[in-house]
């Protein structure tokens, strides 16, 4: 027989039908049939031949009212004799089994703590998982603040070197991805502003500066808008390509192919002119051809005006009949009227007298008004009465006259003996007679003047800058229903 073992205590033996019995002395021996029951983990049991579950000891307890010589011990398995010094890393509670790791985020350095208090926050640039011993360094690439179980991955736009503690922001010029260990730089055909996750790219229209080789802070100071005559479609914004013929690029242009000025900086050849690949400005078409088409590309778009037509201007989608007065060639940029001394007037395609040149009737009569309509009736020269005074615009003579023949001398009479000007103004202006040079055939001629007298109350002789004009206003309908709206003068005069 044996004494019952340290770590154990031995309450009494076992019949041979393993039922406990009483007769025999407790824990005095541990024979075959005794049986010895094993202290739980968190307690501890030094004294051989012990009977009762109270000779378990709690670990890491004070044995003795006052002493913590055991505190940061602890009993880790089954049947222990001896308490065991609480491992770094752990603390170790009273009467608990196992070491407690430290939690996520602190460390423990040295054996025997009994709290987890004990545990230490791991510094800024560490990490320090659960049950640490010493504080990890935080990769590159991640940070690490005060107190981190794990390092956290570097966020867009930020960079993270080694033993990192917050994130550092990606200056202006550079970008940083997710995890970044430095900032990268901004490359041509980019800008990056503060904080940039990603490079961002030149807007459409321009391309990266070439005075530029570094700090591309900016949209302004990294993209360059393309020139005239090229658009910015290169991907990578590192070079502007040529306007495609067919079109123009007016500078800062999105798209080889532009139909919109505002939205594409760019315009499609308009017609009555062509443009070669890379045009900055269409080019029109010369006088005496036209090109009704839009994109054309080549000179070979002008078509030459046909016969009886003419184009006097350039750029021009068409020609204009010369008119049943006149004619012309191929080519031609104007018309050649069939009648002698005429001159073709391009604006209405109509052949007018010369100068000094008029329509005769068939009594010898000077057809004036017929000189300045269109026709094909030859002209000649104007042949005027010879006049001892003066002449009015259309020739006729004129003689001065007595002052009493008009309300302003100068006066000059017709061949009735009445005032020239004495219907060329309204009633409540002054008419009064002036020379003035009409051309080379009249010479000399009068005119009429109209001015407001000094006295005159009229509305309409009035300065709107220092009396205002009284005016009334009033709505109607058409006949269609259309709101008419009528402005009265004082005067009664209705616009």
């Amino acid at each position: 027989e044996a004494p019952c073992p340290t770590g154990f205590y031995c309450p009494g033996a076992l019949t041979a039908s393993g039922q406990l019995t009483n007769n025999i002395s407790l824990a005095s021996t541990c024979g075959i049939y005794s049986v010895a029951m094993p202290c739980r983990p968190g307690t501890f049991q030094p004294t051989l031949s012990q009977s009762a579950s109270s000779a378990c000891l709690p670990c890491g307890d004070n044995l003795v009212s006052g002493d913590d010589t055991y505190r940061g011990y602890h009993c880790p398995s089954y049947n222990t004799s001896t308490q065991e010094l609480c491992p770094a890393g752990h603390f170790c509670l009273p009467s608990l089994g196992p070491a407690v790791p430290c939690p996520g985020g602190t460390y423990r350095d040295t054996p025997g703590a009994y709290s987890s208090g004990d545990c230490a926050e791991c510094w800024g640039g560490t990490f320090c998982p659960n049950g640490t011993i010493f504080p990890r360094f935080c990769p590159a690439g991640f940070y690490c603040p005060p107190g981190t179980p794990t390092p956290q991955v570097c966020p867009g736009g930020f960079y993270c070197q080694s033993n990192t503690s917050a994130p550092v922001v990606c200056p202006a010029g550079t970008y940083c991805p997710f995890g970044s260990t430095v900032p990268g730089t901004c490359l041509p055909g980019t800008w990056c502003y503060t904080g940039s996750t990603i490079p961002t790219l030149c807007p459409g229209g321009t391309y990266s500066n070439p005075n530029v080789t570094m700090n591309r802070t900016s949209i302004d100071i990294s993209c360059a808008p393309c020139p005239r005559g090229k658009y910015g479609g290169d991907p990578s914004r590192l070079f502007c390509d040529a306007c495609w013929a067919g079109y123009v690029c007016m500078g800062n242009t999105t798209r080889g192919d532009p139909t919109n000025i505002t939205l594409h900086r760019g315009m499609i050849c308009p017609v009555g002119h062509y443009c070669a690949n890379g045009t900055t400005a269409a080019v029109p078409c010369a006088r005496g051809a036209f090109n009704k088409d839009l994109g054309s590309i080549s000179v070979e778009a002008c078509t030459s005006c046909p016969r009886n037509s003419f184009n006097n201007l350039t750029g021009s989608a068409e020609c204009k009949p010369c008119g049943g007065s006149a004619v012309s060639a191929l080519d031609s940029t104007s018309c050649e009227c069939k009648g002698k001394d005429r001159v073709f007037h391009e604006f209405d395609s109509a052949c007018r007298c010369k100068q000094g040149y008029t329509v005769y009737s068939s009594t010898g009569a000077a057809q004036l008004d017929q000189a300045q309509e269109d026709g094909v009736l030859d002209c000649e020269p104007v042949v005027l009465d010879r006049c001892t005074d003066m002449r009015a615009k259309d020739g006729t003579c004129l003689e001065a006259c007595l002052d009493t023949a008009c309300a302003t001398p100068p006066c000059y009479c017709d061949s009735e003996g009445l005032d020239f000007c004495r219907d060329a103004c309204p009633i409540y202006q002054t008419a009064q007679a002036a020379k003035i040079q009409v051309d080379e055939t009249i010479g000399t001629a009068v005119m009429c003047e109209c001015t407001c007298p000094a006295d005159s109350t009229n509305p309409n002789c009035a300065d709107p800058n220092t009396t205002p004009i009284d005016k009334t206003y009033s709505f109607s309908s058409d006949s269609a229903g259309t709101p008419v709206l009528t402005i009265t003068d004082s005067a009664g005069v209705a616009s």
